[in-house]
């Protein structure tokens, strides 16, 4: 019998998935790249949800050999980058890359709060104010 870990399995599906567009059924252009993505995935996010706007009712009609619909995402919010878009999409496929979003905070929460994505904002957010005190209480005991 063949036993995986959660995170192989993880890895496998981001990288089939995300990274390849492996069975996709929605392209969404943004950022001047087009991302093949997955319905039942992105439709977490709210404003995916409303956007792409899929009636359940008539998915048993879809098959894999109909055109993937395309969707254009637009923002003029500075805060909202390519690379926090990319990691708000890990998220949502579920294999986030904390060391990256620490790196651009302020980027991945305008980006999360955009999408509607109000579980990923909390987590970033307490994240970040986990670490901030971290570092004020190691801060403060190096004073002793």
């Amino acid at each position: 019998m063949f036993y995986t870990t959660d995170e192989a399995v993880t890895s496998y599906l981001s990288e089939e998935l995300l990274t390849k567009g492996l069975l996709s059924d929605i392209q969404i252009n943004a950022f001047g790249k087009k991302y093949k993505l997955h319905t039942l995935i992105i439709r977490r996010s709210p404003y995916f949800k409303r956007l792409s706007s899929l009636d359940f009712a008539n998915f048993e009609d879809l098959t894999l050999n109909d055109a993937p619909r395309v969707l254009s995402v637009e923002t003029d919010d500075p805060f909202i980058t390519k690379e926090s878009f990319e990691l708000m999409l890990k998220r949502l496929y579920g294999c986030s890359d904390g060391a990256e979003e620490e790196k651009m905070p302020l980027s991945v929460i305008a980006t999360a709060v955009f999408f509607q994505l109000n579980d990923i904002k909390d987590s970033i957010l307490f994240n970040y104010q986990f670490k901030r005190l971290t570092t004020q209480l190691a801060q403060w005991m190096a004073k002793w």
